[in-house]
């Protein structure tokens, strides 16, 4: 298991990025990711429908890394 602050430091993430990515594969709400999770949440953000990766997460369909240049988002 790792929690929000761990997987933040693990993979060097801007806070909100790293917090919405973690809240996406973090289904269960319960503050923690197991290895089943991540693997899940990674599959599906890289090879699910569209319809799948809103339904599954919080992360938008149309998130890209070019994303990270609009100012809403504070980085």
């Amino acid at each position: 298991m790792i929690d929000k602050i761990t997987f933040r430091k693990v993979f060097d993430l801007p806070g909100i990025l790293s917090e919405r990515i973690f809240d996406a594969f973090d289904v269960d709400r319960v503050g923690a990711i197991d290895f089943d999770a991540f693997l899940r949440g990674l599959s599906c953000q890289l090879r699910g429908s569209p319809e799948h990766k809103v339904q599954r997460s919080k992360i938008p369909s149309s998130f890209s890394l070019g994303a990270l240049d609009t100012p809403d988002l504070g980085i």
